[in-house]
């Protein structure tokens, strides 16, 4: 068994987690935040242009 499964199933994730049946989800951005990743979305359509940075991405 995984760490990440061994927290989960203490409930010391370091995040939100869902459980529908018997496997365990984690949400992106609770994740992204236990992290300190700042939530910058990138579309298909920002990378088809050629964004490269957030002030060009809409």
């Amino acid at each position: 068994m995984s760490t990440a499964y061994r927290l989960a199933g203490r409930g010391s994730f370091p995040c939100e987690l869902l459980r529908p049946g018997h496997r365990y989800v984690v949400p992106t951005a609770p994740l992204m935040r236990a992290l300190g990743i700042e939530e910058c979305p990138v579309y298909a359509d920002d990378l088809a242009t050629g964004a490269d940075n957030e002030a060009e991405i809409h």
